[in-house]
Order: C-alpha cells, then sequence, then structure tokens
C-alpha cells in the first residue's frame, strides 16, 4: 500500500469506525517511515500536506473551534481559517479569518491555532460543510 492510500484509509470513515484527524494520521505514518514507508518520502509527504491542511479543524487561542480553508503558503501555522462555534461550543455566524493578517482577537490577545480537534468531539457534521461547498466558497471569499 503506498503512503498517499495508507493516508486516506486512516483519515477516511468506515461503517465500524470514524477517520483520524490529519494530525493522527501522519502520526502513524511518520512511525511507519523507515519501516514500511521510505522515510524520505513520508517525510515530503507530509510536508506537502501542511500543518493544517484544509478541511481539518482547529481550536483557536480563544477557543472558538474553525474549519480550515486555506493552507497560507508562507506562514503555514497561519492559515485562513471559518470559525464555526464559540468558546461555549454554540453554533457562530460563520467568518473567514486569515489568522496571517488577524494577528489578535476582539481582546487584544494573541489568535493562534491551539490544535486540532476531532469534529466528533464538538458533534461537527463535517458532511454538511462540504456538501455546502465551504471549503471552495472559502476559496474565493477573500475575507480577512
Amino acid at each position: 500500500m503506498s503512503i498517499v492510500d495508507t493516508y486516506d484509509a486512516l483519515t477516511s470513515d468506515k461503517v465500524y469506525k470514524k477517520g483520524m484527524t490529519h494530525l493522527e494520521a501522519t502520526q502513524v505514518l511518520y512511525q511507519q517511515a523507515g519501516e514500511q514507508f521510505d522515510r524520505p518520502l513520508v517525510s515530503k509527504f507530509i510536508e506537502s500536506l501542511g500543518v493544517f491542511p484544509p478541511g481539518c479543524y482547529v481550536q483557536l487561542s480563544d477557543n472558538q473551534i474553525a474549519l480550515v480553508l486555506e493552507v497560507n503558503e508562507e506562514s503555514k501555522l497561519r492559515p485562513r481559517v471559518m470559525t464555526i462555534m464559540d468558546r461555549y461550543m454554540n453554533p457562530v455566524k460563520e467568518m473567514v479569518i486569515n489568522l496571517d493578517k488577524v494577528l489578535t482577537d476582539s481582546k487584544g490577545r494573541s489568535l493562534r491555532i491551539q490544535g486540532i480537534v476531532s469534529p466528533e468531539a464538538f458533534n461537527i457534521d463535517r458532511e454538511k460543510h462540504f456538501q455546502e461547498g465551504v471549503i471552495s466558497n472559502g476559496f474565493a471569499m477573500g475575507n480577512s
């Protein structure tokens, strides 16, 4: 099985289990590098995906939950995201934020990504975002 096929198998939902997050899957690939896969190829594959790939859900430093829309090539830790839940886990009016341009939250504190989260942990219907074309709309919106 190839690196790409393995990543896809790990992150895809199955009838019997939910897919892993990007972070979990890349950790598995990294652990298998040198044994099942060529280590430099695994590193290049993970590099090409980015730290926070489009379609993954993240928790921001203000505890909002957001969907990553687009990777920022100059600053991979600061992608464009769309907020979907407030810090109390209530749905919010979706807003696109370019984390490379918006460096602080409404209270002047540093705004950054704390980590990737599993959509199931927050009862997020990820199919809804993809069916509504949120990812492609996010690329086209250009809001900061």
